[in-house]
């Protein structure tokens, strides 16, 4: 059997030879990861009045966890009835809704305020769009929108008209002013809402202990889920001076 060998200037013109006749080329890499774009263009009222607990985000959401995906932390521009544009990039094609909410330090929603559902199948480059005017997103504006105004919990079913439950009249326009220093309906010598002090509040104390002695025992009205976080939204909304 005859064997043939090359010798080693051989063997490096041939491999000079095919890298440069192109059959043998670098490796390129491409991004090809989709991401979606959205755009918040709302005036603002109120960010500034939150604590360090929680802050106003722009979020992506999955509909598997209450922990946002991405989010951008919104803050005051100090400027009165401006439309601000704000842009969140980015957001995994895994993201179910864009939400304008409330998220705690582990970025777990508190409330959402207003929410863009994706559509299934929706084009990557054209950017999901929120425009929502003015809106109040302080403590009690979250408060009013979510816990009194809310789709899971809406106290205004009851507690509205010229007759509302416990003479406490929740509706838009009147809530704060029969809840901040108000007395209680059944307990005059208690306040409805202490500035500052939650415990001592009447509302806070309805919501939480299911005490029937205070009166119809409203913890069974909120979900599993409301329950571990609304009851905390309107306490920091006390603690932090039940401002309007």
């Amino acid at each position: 059997m005859r064997r043939f060998f090359l010798s080693l200037p051989i063997l490096a013109a041939l491999a000079f030879a095919s890298c440069d006749d192109g059959s043998v080329t670098d490796p390129v890499y491409s991004d090809t990861t989709e991401t979606y774009k959205a755009l918040l263009v709302a005036d603002l009222r109120g960010l500034d009045m939150w604590g360090s607990s929680y802050s106003v985000v722009l979020a992506g959401f999955s509909n598997d966890s209450r922990y946002s995906r991405i989010q951008k932390n919104l803050t005051s521009t100090g400027a009165d009835d401006v439309l601000d544009s704000i842009v969140l990039a980015g957001i995994p094609t895994t993201a179910t809704s864009i939400e304008l909410a409330v998220v705690d330090v582990l970025r777990q929603r508190v409330a959402t305020i207003s929410k863009c559902e994706i559509p299934e199948g929706h084009d990557s480059e054209d950017t999901l769009k929120l425009e929502l005017g003015r809106v109040d997103v302080s403590p009690f504006g979250v408060v009013n929108t979510t816990v009194f105004n809310g789709t899971s919990l809406n106290c205004i079913r009851c507690h509205q008209g010229g007759q509302p439950a416990g003479g406490l009249n929740l509706s838009e326009g009147s809530a704060y002013d029969n809840l901040v220093n108000a007395p209680a309906h059944k307990y005059p010598e208690m306040l409805r809402v202490v500035p500052g002090e939650a415990a001592n509040s009447y509302l806070y104390k309805v919501i939480t202990e299911g005490d029937e002695n205070l009166g119809y025992s409203h913890t069974p009205m909120f979900t599993e889920y409301d329950v571990a976080t609304l009851p905390e939204l309107v306490k920091t909304w006390i603690e932090l001076g039940a401002k309007e």
